[in-house]
């Protein structure tokens, strides 16, 4: 338990203030490394710096690659992005 091979984590669903997000992003940079981590994440941030995301529906693999090939190329992703991170989804 103190040095453990997978972390899972899953990062706060409300807003961060910028200090607390600069603090989040430091020890997962220094914590993290050569570590196995599964997030379950609300920050775009998070995202942008996994190795690669892999998209579950259903209970199956829908796709796996880095944010900038799912944006572009997994339709799945593409909606479930939108309607975690556009501020206007909910609006409708």
């Amino acid at each position: 338990l103190r040095d453990p091979a997978i972390w899972i984590i899953e990062e706060p669903q409300t807003p961060l203030d910028d200090d607390t997000k600069a603090l989040l992003d430091d020890t997962f940079k220094r914590v993290l490394v050569g570590k196995t981590v599964f997030f379950l994440p609300h920050r775009i941030s998070t995202l942008r710096m996994c190795d690669a995301i892999v998209v579950l529906h259903n209970g199956t693999v829908e796709a796996v690659g880095v944010h900038r090939e799912l944006i572009h190329n997994n339709s799945l992703y593409k909606h479930l992005f939108y309607l975690q991170f556009n501020a206007f989804a909910e609006q409708t």
